[in-house]
């Protein structure tokens, strides 16, 4: 089974490519990563912040960007480590 905001436990999460970044973006994989160029990373930043404000189904029904659920899934980790009360991850659903 796939943890919570892992790749394979839902489709929001599904892989950013160089293929995104638009022909000539980047300058090829090398050593294990791939390299883009200063158009290449323009775009990719551009495709990110784009997914962290799509909507996404909280599990209690709420939709929020991802985002925002991103930052209180931290939040909630946080507390957890200091102390606070216990963590319960939560899965995220775009529907």
């Amino acid at each position: 089974m796939a943890s919570p905001l892992s790749p394979g436990s839902d489709p929001i999460w599904r892989p950013l490519t160089p293929a995104h970044a638009g022909q000539g973006s980047y300058l090829g994989a090398q050593e294990g990563g791939v390299y883009l160029n200063e158009e290449g990373r323009r775009r990719l930043i551009e495709l990110v912040e784009a997914r962290f404000l799509e909507a996404v189904a909280h599990p209690l029904g709420f939709r929020k960007p991802l985002g925002e659920l991103m930052e209180l899934q931290a939040q909630r980790l946080k507390g957890a480590l200091l102390g606070r009360g216990r963590y319960t991850p939560f899965y995220l659903r775009r529907h």
